[in-house]
């Protein structure tokens, strides 16, 4: 047979096994995806699967996305593919119980009314509004919005700084629309943060208002308040809420442990040094409440699951100090930071956390600090921590009269961050191994029999899950939230700092289920380009460079006009009016130098277009050229090798 028919038939038979191997592929293997990033970024967690793995109804999912006005806008069209990508693979793992709708509210119709009334924000772009938005509702009607995948920065959309939590807003989306019930909280306070109507013989003298953020929490959670004269819990919290837990009784103490043995979730805001909590004025010792204790603790719970917080010091920060004006002996002011208040900025927060990462600044008011014990098996992630330029205080200088000069002129950095609050995760023995403590009566019995009550647990059912901070001022309405009162009248309330957040943001995370409190942060999605990096920041600083010599060329003929003009007679004015000879060669030099150096600034722009152009097809050549000659190469070889072999037998 003819060898060219030969070679023509392989042929056709080649490329019909290869189409009929794409088409098998496309249908056995459409779903399939490998991911080879570093961080398994485009991989959904095991608790973001399990969440959509175990809804029990189905979940209707809106996407709107308007996809005219989203082509004018950088970065936009390529993040609508990235949350479809991501949203179609929920829905992979859902098994059919997340239904996906995307839908373009074009302007004008009543798609964009739709988007609108269901809380999708609509962002102000030209010339058309521009929507990106998730809408989520269950079978009983209940709603769930993400109001814009991304934040609008001046005139600009960053996408960049909620892409990493996408994974974490859609799951959390999920999980309350499959658990729509209104979530308990707990709240165990020893202090009157309900407010204290005062004397009323006395026109309220001696009261104070209901801390501001009781209701900032009530607003998306029920409250169920509970004494400290109490000896339980009450039943279904979700998340228990203690602050400044000061000299709460052992019985309290029991249930607090048994709760979180049980798979109970804890927030808890203790404090070495409270300045809310005022001591009593007593009338024998008018000068005792200047010395009195006003540390809150929990350490015998802490110190039995594994780490505590120092009763006995706070922590002091120069970096991120507050400045106060302090007395001096003259009877005057001056500015000091106070190094135990602290003013802490996005360097300070976990960036990884869902807790923390949307916060941008909160103050802190004597402070203690969060740490492991020896030999401690828990996790503790850091939420919020100092700079390295930090100090643990002896609180005893902070009791009778805080000298901040004093403490700044005393401090001496530890060269080490430390944690003000923090995320702590583990298996755990109870504080009260030998059971619940007993009571009067019960301790006078002379019956010996010791059983314990049914339930009772001497370690966790499963890892705790509990936040906690070191600081309880930080929650006072004075250190995040400052009203507007004019004349008397309230013109409403401003932020100062995003501490309330902080306090929410724990709740809402901890009310998650340990599949959303699994999730973190991810990994950078779009990488730029080091090599191309580079040759930007290199050709940005030849172009600064460039930029101060033009300035300071124009500053210098300035200066030499100006030096002329003081020569000129002032009496004359034409003198005054009209350039000089030497002035006008000063100004047209100017000019010169000018257009020079533009010219200069020019070429270091083109040269840096240029080289990253040069890098990016060196870069094409390899892909579309150096790939399949490695590959030829490597069957060329091959072949010499075949002949070699047969020539040895």
């Amino acid at each position: 047979m003819d060898k060219r028919l030969i070679g023509l038939v392989g042929g056709v038979i080649a490329t019909i096994l290869y189409l009929a191997v794409n088409l098998l592929g496309n249908q056995a293997l459409g779903s399939t995806r490998f991911d080879l990033t570093e961080e398994k970024l485009f991989t959904l967690s095991d608790g973001s699967r399990h969440i959509a793995e175990s809804l029990d109804e189905p979940v209707h999912l809106y996407l709107y996305y308007s996809e005219a006005a989203g082509k004018q806008i950088p970065g936009a069209p390529q993040y609508h593919q990235r949350v479809r990508d991501v949203l179609r693979e929920y829905a992979d793992f859902s098994d059919g119980k997340i239904l996906l709708e995307e839908i373009d509210p074009e302007p004008f119709s009543e798609e964009e009314d739709e988007a609108s009334a269901n809380g999708v924000t609509p962002i102000p772009t030209r010339p058309d509004p521009f929507f990106f938005g998730l809408v989520g509702t269950n079978s009983t009607d209940d709603r769930q919005v993400i109001p814009f995948f991304g934040t609008v920065v001046g005139d600009g959309i960053d996408f960049a700084s909620r892409e990493r939590f996408l994974e974490y807003d859609i799951s959390r989306l999920l999980y309350s629309l499959a658990h729509p019930e209104r979530k308990r909280v707990g709240v165990l306070s020893s202090l009157p943060i309900e407010g204290n109507p005062g004397n009323p013989m006395m026109g309220g003298q001696g009261g104070s208002p209901r801390w501001a953020f009781l209701d900032q929490v009530g607003y998306f959670y029920e409250l169920v308040m509970i004494s400290t004269s109490d000896e339980k819990l009450p039943e279904d919290l979700d998340v228990l809420l203690v602050v400044h837990p000061r000299e709460i009784s052992e019985t309290l103490q029991y249930a607090i442990d048994q709760y979180v043995l049980g798979g109970g979730r804890l927030v808890a805001f203790v404090d070495p040094h409270c300045e809310a909590d005022e001591p009593a004025a007593d009338p024998t010792n008018p000068m005792a409440r200047y010395g009195a204790s006003r540390t809150s603790s929990l350490n015998r719970l802490f110190d039995a699951w594994g780490f505590h917080v120092p009763e006995d010091k706070v922590v002091g920060d120069e970096k991120n100090a507050l400045g106060v004006r302090a007395p001096t002996p003259n009877g005057g002011y001056e500015p000091v930071q106070y190094v135990v208040w602290l003013n802490l900025d996005e360097d300070n927060l976990n960036d990884v956390d869902p807790v923390t990462s949307p916060l941008q600044g909160l103050r802190f008011a004597t402070p203690g600090s969060v740490q492991a014990n020896e030999g401690s098996t828990l996790t503790i992630e850091p939420l919020v921590t100092t700079s390295e330029d930090s100090m643990e205080i002896d609180v005893g200088r902070l009791r009778f009269r805080p000298d901040p000069k004093g403490l700044l002129q005393s401090f001496v950095s530890g060269k080490k961050k430390l944690t003000l609050a923090a995320r702590i995760s583990g298996d755990v023995n109870t504080a009260f191994p030998d059971g619940p403590p007993k009571k009067e009566d019960e301790e006078s019995s002379t019956e010996t029999e010791e059983d314990t009550p049914d339930g009772f647990l001497t370690e966790s059912v499963e890892p705790i899950q509990i936040i906690v901070v070191a600081d309880v001022d930080m929650l006072q309405d004075q250190w995040w939230l400052q009203r507007n009162i004019v004349g008397g009248l309230n013109f409403g309330s401003s932020l100062v700092s995003d501490n309330c957040d902080l306090l929410v943001n724990a709740i809402d995370n901890l009310t998650g289920g340990k599949d959303l409190i699994s999730i973190r942060a991810r990994g950078r999605y779009s990488r730029p380009f080091e090599r191309v990096e580079e040759i930007r920041r290199e050709a940005q600083r030849k172009f600064q460079a460039k930029e101060e010599e033009l300035k300071a060329r124009m500053r210098a003929a300035d200066q030499r006009i100006a030096e002329l003009q003081k020569d000129r007679d002032p009496s004359d004015p034409n003198s005054m009016l009209f350039l000089t000879p030497e002035q006008t060669e000063a100004f047209e030099q100017a000019m010169r130098d000018r257009s020079e150096i533009r010219k200069e600034l020019r070429d270091v722009q083109h040269s840096m277009e240029k080289d990253i152009e040069r890098l990016g097809l060196r870069i094409k050549a390899i892909n579309i050229a150096g790939v399949p000659l490695l590959v030829s190469l490597a069957a060329v070889l091959l072949g010499i090798w075949r002949i070699q072999r047969r020539g040895t037998r």
